[in-house]
C-alpha cells in the first residue's frame, strides 16, 4: 500500500472522513478529500494530523451538484498527473424541499450523479485510473425499494399510464422534477440512490474487466450528517432514537461499520462487477449481499440514466 493513492467525496464528515481514517490505517500514502470547499477539507486535515494520522492528505474542492466546479476539479486533477488506486463516490446531499442546480436537476440527483460522472470519465479518459483500479458508488438500502417509510415510486406503471411507455422520458421526470408537484426528500433519495445503482452497473459495462466497480450500500448509519437538511422530526425524533435504539435491536450500524462495507470493494474481483450490495433482505446492517430487482436488473434503465446524465453534459436537456 505504500504508494496507494486515494481519493474520496464528502471526506470532512460522516462516513467519508472514517474511510479516510480506514485508508490511512491501510497504509495508503496518499489520500485526496473531495470536499465542497477547499475551507472544510482544510479544516479536517488538522483534525487528521491532530488525531495522529500522518500528513499524507491533499484537498479538492469540489461541488459535485455542479458542472463547473465539477470540471475544475477534474483539471486540477489531470493536471497532477497522479494515478488513483481508489475511487469513492460517497458524496450526497439531501434538501428537504427541492432544489434545482444551474441545470435544472434536482439537487439530491445532481450532488449523487452528474460530478461523480465527470470526476470518474474524466480520470478515465486521462487514463489516471491504476490497472487494476476500484470505484465504490455509495448505494443505499432504499434502493431496494424495502426500507419501510422510504418507498420507491411504481415506475413502471408511471412509465406505462403517463409517459406511454417511453422509459427515457419517465425516469428523465424523476431528476428534472416538476416544482408544482409536492416534493418527498425521502422518495427522492430513494430514486437517487436507485439511479447510482443503475449508473454504476452501465458504467462497468464501459471499463476494461481489470478495473472493478460496485455500489456499496454502508447499511444504516444514524450517526451522519444525511438529516442535517430534514424535517424537525426527522431531527430530533427518528434519528435519535436510531442512534440509541438501533445499534440494540440490530437495524442500524457504526461509521466505522459503514466504511467497511466500502472498503470491501478490495476484495472483490471481476466476478462481481456492476453489483449492487446492501444487507440481507430483511436487514439493514450486517454481511454484505448481491441485490437484485426488476428496475436495478434492467439494462435500458442502467444505459437510460447514463444518457440522461451524458446528454445533460453535452447541453442537450
Amino acid at each position: 500500500m505504500n504508494q496507494k493513492t486515494a481519493l474520496v467525496t464528502g471526506a470532512n464528515s460522516g462516513i467519508g472522513l472514517e474511510t479516510v481514517k480506514q485508508l490511512s490505517q491501510l497504509g495508503y500514502k496518499n489520500i485526496i478529500l473531495a470536499c465542497r470547499t477547499k475551507k472544510k477539507g482544510e479544516a479536517t486535515i488538522k483534525e487528521l494530523l491532530h488525531e495522529g494520522f500522518d500528513n499524507i492528505y491533499s484537498v479538492l474542492a469540489v461541488d459535485l451538484a455542479d458542472k463547473k466546479s465539477s470540471y475544475n476539479a477534474l483539471k486540477e486533477l489531470t493536471d497532477k498527473n497522479l494515478t488513483l488506486d481508489l475511487l469513492i463516490l460517497n458524496a450526497c446531499v439531501v434538501p428537504k424541499t427541492l432544489e434545482k442546480n444551474n441545470d435544472g436537476m434536482e439537487l439530491t440527483f445532481a450532488s449523487t450523479l452528474l460530478g461523480h460522472h465527470i470526476l470518474t470519465m474524466g480520470l478515465f479518459n486521462a487514463d489516471l485510473f491504476s490497472y487494476e483500479a476500484r470505484i465504490v458508488t455509495a448505494g443505499s438500502e432504499a434502493a431496494t425499494g424495502d426500507v419501510p417509510m422510504i418507498s420507491l415510486p411504481n415506475i413502471d406503471k408511471i412509465i406505462h399510464e403517463k409517459f406511454n411507455g417511453h422509459s427515457e422520458n419517465a425516469l428523465k421526470s424523476f431528476m428534472f422534477p416538476n416544482p408544482n408537484k409536492k416534493h418527498d426528500p425521502m422518495k427522492t433519495y430513494a430514486l437517487a440512490k436507485l439511479y447510482v445503482s443503475l449508473w454504476t452497473s452501465s458504467l462497468a459495462r464501459k471499463l476494461p474487466n481489470n478495473m472493478i466497480v460496485n455500489s456499496i450500500s454502508p447499511g444504516a448509519t444514524p450517526s451522519t450528517n444525511f438529516a442535517r437538511h430534514q424535517s424537525w422530526a426527522m431531527q430530533n425524533l427518528m434519528l435519535p432514537m436510531m442512534k440509541t435504539f438501533g445499534p440494540i435491536m440490530g437495524v442500524s450500524g457504526s461509521l466505522r461499520d459503514a466504511a467497511k462495507r466500502y472498503l470491501k470493494i478490495l476484495d472483490f474481483d471481476g466476478t462481481t462487477n456492476g453489483k449492487f450490495w446492501a444487507s440481507k433482505k430483511g436487514k439493514m446492517i450486517g454481511p454484505l449481499a448481491i441485490c437484485s430487482s426488476s428496475y436495478l436488473d434492467n439494462i435500458t434503465f442502467q444505459d437510460t440514466v447514463w444518457n440522461l446524465i451524458d446528454n445533460i453534459l453535452s447541453n442537450e436537456t
